[in-house]
This record gives C-alpha cells, sequence and structure tokens, in this order.
C-alpha cells in the first residue's frame, strides 16, 4: 500500500506563496502461520512554492484523484504571449533585382537557379 493524502490536506495562499500541508500514513498488515503482522507509519509534511506575479490567484484549482494532487495555476491575460502582425512593405528595387539576377541566370546556364 502506498502513503496516501488524508482527509486533513490543506492548501492556502499568501500574496506571493502557495503553501500545501498534509499528513500521510500507511498501515500494512500480515497474517500468516502462528503470527500477525501490522506496521503503521504516519508523518505531516508542508510544501510552499513561490508564485510568479504573472498568476491568477482568484482562480488556483485543486483536484485530488487516485493519489495525485493536481494544482490548476493560470496565468494572467497580461503575461500571456501575444501576437503582432508586421506589415511587410515590399521595396520597389526588390522586384527589379530578382528579375535582373534571374535573367543573368538565363543567359549564363539557360535555367532557373
Amino acid at each position: 500500500m502506498s502513503p496516501a493524502l488524508t482527509a486533513r490536506t490543506s492548501i492556502s495562499r499568501s500574496p506571493a506563496t502557495l503553501i500545501v500541508k498534509g499528513e500521510r500514513s500507511e498501515e500494512t498488515k500480515k497474517k500468516e502461520k502462528g503470527y500477525l503482522y501490522s506496521e503503521r507509519s504516519y508523518g505531516s509534511f508542508q510544501r510552499a512554492v513561490q508564485l510568479p506575479d504573472e498568476v491568477e490567484c482568484d482562480k488556483i484549482a485543486a483536484n485530488y484523484k487516485d493519489g495525485v494532487l493536481e494544482l490548476i495555476i493560470p496565468k494572467s491575460e497580461k503575461s500571456k504571449p501575444k501576437q503582432i502582425k508586421v506589415s511587410i512593405k515590399q521595396h520597389y528595387a526588390l522586384p527589379l533585382l530578382s528579375e535582373c539576377l534571374r535573367q543573368k541566370s538565363v543567359h549564363k546556364k539557360g535555367v532557373f537557379r
């Protein structure tokens, strides 16, 4: 049996820190010929994670399923990358230059390169 989070798990936050506290417990029992073997282990834990400024603290969510604690920490809209449109203006000399190069390559080899 693997350690599991109990009902005594809590998640809290201060302005820049997310804190996960909990208790874990494990119990093993074996019953064989003439004896009973029982072992218990337990303990508490606490983890603190620094949060970046770009986090929407009011929208933090947590899910616990099959021994996995999932924390969902969304980024704020202002921190997400934004698409910037680049306008390309064609310079009048570029078409002339490419035409000139094409004509030179036709004269030299007879094919475009």
